[in-house]
């Protein structure tokens, strides 16, 4: 909207055609966009409706149904920290109560980029569960992926982890030890599914 030459409610634009830009500076930046745009479409990509079985059998990523009983567990990987991998194990222990199988990226099997795969996995995997502890980015970046989706994802944190701002809103209990781990997660899941746990 324009009033006698104002523009009502829009800042001014910045770029000026008087000021030049160096080439390289223009193909740094154009190549930045790219990869950018890149990312962006490999997040929307659509997959068409009618997919040949056979083809869906050599490429699980070009499906994206629901598969149940499946979680995939979003956290730091770290083989050289016992505690990590504890963490690991009781989430994999509790969900197999409820006769669910969860996994964590290292552990899938793949012939393509990990990426795409992990991507997959947040697509179709029944249950999500995000370990905030030790704040890495990966965790963050899946969760927010997740969360694109309309995706519900279970959060827990170790006692004293800091939850960054955009995910302060979310419910995320802390856990002090492993024991107190399973009993809230167990508990969860119980009201999740409407199961009762298996031997428990």
């Amino acid at each position: 909207l324009h009033d006698e030459g104002t523009v009502l409610g829009v800042d001014p634009p910045k770029q000026s055609e008087d000021e030049g830009s160096f080439p390289a500076d223009a193909q740094k930046e154009f190549l930045e966009c790219i990869e950018q745009l890149e990312g962006i479409t490999q997040l929307l990509k659509i997959t068409p409706a009618n997919i040949p079985d056979g083809l869906l059998a050599k490429n699980p990523n070009l499906s994206q149904s629901y598969r149940p009983n499946t979680a995939f567990v979003m956290m730091q990987i770290d083989k050289k920290d016992p505690g990590n991998e504890d963490v690991y194990g009781a989430y994999k222990e509790c969900f197999s109560k409820f006769g669910i199988k969860a996994v964590r990226a290292d552990e899938i099997e793949h012939e393509d980029v990990i990426t795409k795969r992990i991507i997959w996995e947040i697509q179709t995997s029944e249950f999500l569960v995000g370990d905030l502890t030790k704040e890495r980015p990966s965790v963050y970046y899946e969760i927010g992926y997740a969360h694109s989706l309309g995706k519900r994802v279970i959060m827990y944190r170790k006692s004293g982890s800091k939850i960054h701002f955009d995910l302060l809103a979310y419910n995320c209990p802390e856990y002090v030890n492993i024991t107190e781990l399973k009993s809230i997660l167990m508990k969860r899941l119980e009201e999740a599914t409407n199961r009762k746990p298996e031997n428990g």
